[in-house]
């Protein structure tokens, strides 16, 4: 009777009806209650639910019945790393390897574990050892590919997400990573047609939209085409490759700009928008709709060939103006400061750099301007001990408000945010703090960026290692405050850059 239900258990949770299933797992063991396979497989279908305690307990049932079984040590495991138990998970992995020491899975979610715990050198060393045994397990190439795309070595990543792609070529996760890894070494020919393959990822697949239109990917021409491109991932994306409507107005089309309402204000001065739209508005007609991280692919782009002239974005002047009188007489070069960016984002954890440790940057000669417009409480206690640093915060109604501020700064010092993509956008000279493991847009070994000429990039040596950047852009700094006069040196550097000169701007900003 017990193994009756246990087989039409089974069954239907193959077929992922797990309530039924959990109810005559359940029933098996009432009938049975020494009953292995069922407590076993009751466990495994509580931690698919999420019921992790009951999960465990489940698993632990079927221990006391067959207490040498490689398996249950194993998926114990994986349900204690998921309820947090890192050191209970890796001795029960421990268990089920020795038993059995050719159980993958277990030997997988071990270096999983380690992973976790940041023991990074073991967490590799665990991947690669399964791999020697079953070299296509897609789930430690994926995450021997992670984590040396963390540790700043793309090349071999992309081996691991290529040889996934071979095992499982639809698989939308090894597209984008190998996309990424691409495109943080240059090469735009292979990656950007991997970046396709965003939208079947679970994080970009709800954000996709098609407006009822057929895509645009460079297919035909886009001579007297109106084309709707459309914002789809942050604002600093947005700040970012707007800039390539210009080259598609360029080629006769006539574009239409769908953008986050925040950047609306903006970017209603940007060259080659036929319409400017926010998110949300009504639709007008169109031939063709386009993502706009799309238009590098859909143009044809190569690290050689990206737009970059410098300042593409234009505040109101009228703006600016107000913005000068708001800041009143210039006594000395001002320098803007950006330390984080969106708290709610997990991102912002690597990114972030301590307000106290910028506070210690902001020595010299200059005038300082936070040119955050949401400060945490954090924030605001930590600058007032700074009376000297000037906060705008509340005046500041969007990013046409911020565009306006950074016009009136010599220098803008922030970290990886919109704000750190306006200022390059602007043609402002911009120091971006990076940390080591960076967003492929930085790419690899660069000091500069083929997308902001009037940029510098100043890398982590290593994860979480602020204070060798910090120290530099002190030092930095310092030789500028020493130069004479170092506002009218920056703004003749732009100026160079502007006229063409940017092998003498370079060494100007340098």
């Amino acid at each position: 009777m017990s193994d009756a239900l246990f087989w039409q258990a089974l069954a239907l949770h193959r077929n992922g009806k797990l309530d039924e299933a959990a109810g005559l797992y359940r029933d098996t063991v009432a009938a049975e209650a020494t009953h292995f396979d069922a407590w076993h497989l009751l466990g495994v279908l509580e931690a698919q639910r999420n019921n992790l305690p009951i999960a465990e307990t489940s698993i632990r049932r079927a221990m006391q019945i067959r207490p040498d079984d490689a398996s249950a040590h194993a998926n114990l495991g994986k349900i204690l790393h998921a309820g947090g138990k890192p050191a209970d998970a890796l001795t029960s992995l421990d268990t089920a390897i020795r038993i059995d020491p050719d159980n993958i899975e277990a030997r997988f979610e071990y270096g999983n574990v380690l992973r976790a715990l940041h023991r990074s050198a073991e967490a590799l060393d665990r991947y690669a050892d399964v791999l020697r045994s079953d070299p296509n397990h897609v789930g430690a190439l994926n995450n021997r590919g992670a984590m040396l795309s963390a540790i700043g070595q793309p090349r071999e990543a992309l081996v691991c997400f290529e040889r996934v792609l071979v095992a499982q070529p639809n698989s939308a996760e090894a597209h984008w990573n190998a996309a990424l890894e691409y495109l943080r070494l240059g090469n735009f020919s292979a990656g950007l047609p991997h970046y396709e393959w965003r939208w079947q990822t679970p994080w970009l697949k709800a954000h996709r939209h098609d407006f009822g239109l057929p895509l645009w990917l460079g297919q035909s021409s886009p001579e007297g085409k109106r084309i709707l491109v459309w914002a789809e991932q942050g604002l600093g994306d947005t700040l970012q490759f707007c800039r390539f409507v210009k080259q598609l107005a360029a080629r006769g089309a006539t574009v239409l700009l769908s953008v986050q309402p925040p950047l609306k204000t903006l970017l209603s001065r940007l060259d080659g928008v036929h319409r400017l739209l926010a998110d949300g508005d009504p639709v007008p007609e169109a031939d063709f709709q386009c993502p706009l991280l799309s238009l590098p692919l859909a143009c044809e782009t190569s690290l050689a060939t990206i737009p970059a002239e410098p300042g593409y974005l234009h505040p109101d002047p009228a703006l600016v103006a107000r913005w000068a009188a708001m800041l009143g007489p210039k006594n000395q070069p001002r320098v803007g400061l950006v330390w984080s960016g969106n708290i709610a984002l997990p991102y912002n954890l690597r990114r972030a750099v301590p307000v106290e440790q910028i506070l210690a940057l902001a020595q010299g000669p200059f005038e300082f301007i936070c040119l955050h417009k949401d400060l945490t409480a954090h924030d605001r206690t930590a600058l007032a001990t700074r009376p000297d640093i000037r906060i705008f915060a509340d005046a500041q109604a969007g990013f046409h408000d911020a565009a306006a501020l950074i016009e009136n700064l010599d220098l803008v010092v922030a970290v990886d945010t919109a704000v750190a993509h306006l200022a390059g956008a602007m043609g402002k000279p911009v120091w971006v703090l990076l940390p080591f493991a960076t967003d492929w847009r930085w790419f690899v070994d660069r000091d500069d960026s083929p997308w902001y000429p009037t940029a510098r990039l100043f890398r982590q040596p290593k994860p979480d290692a602020w204070d060798p950047v910090l120290a530099t852009i002190a030092a930095e700094l310092a030789q500028i405050g020493q130069s004479g006069a170092p506002s009218e040196w920056l703004q003749r550097a732009v100026a160079l850059h502007r006229q063409g000169k940017p092998d003498a701007a370079a060494t100007m900003y340098r």
